[in-house]
């Protein structure tokens, strides 16, 4: 996905600037906003009529961003954070 890579790349930009705890912090934050619109656009999908389109379209780009969400901290941060935590090595 290519808004995974993107947003990886931000968060190890921000890891390197301004520490682990700052990324995993702006790894958290977006992330649960994004669930719980997902599960707001999951809902209202489920509940519209067959016809209607446009909940079902909505439902679908909130799940492409829940993933790009989740994949983005998992590409970039948990093997740095496993080092540093084991050797106090930040690079």
């Amino acid at each position: 996905m290519p808004l995974t890579g993107w947003w990886a790349t931000v968060l190890a930009a921000c890891r390197d600037e301004a520490g682990l705890a700052a990324a995993w912090a702006l790894a958290a934050v977006p992330g649960a906003v994004v669930a719980f619109a997902d599960n707001v656009h999951r809902i209202a999908a489920a509940g519209a009529a067959d016809g209607l389109w446009l909940p079902k379209v909505r439902a679908t780009i909130s799940r492409v961003l829940l993933w790009t969400a989740v994949l983005g901290p998992a590409l970039s941060l948990p093997v740095s954070t496993i080092v540093y935590v084991l050797t106090g090595v930040r690079k």
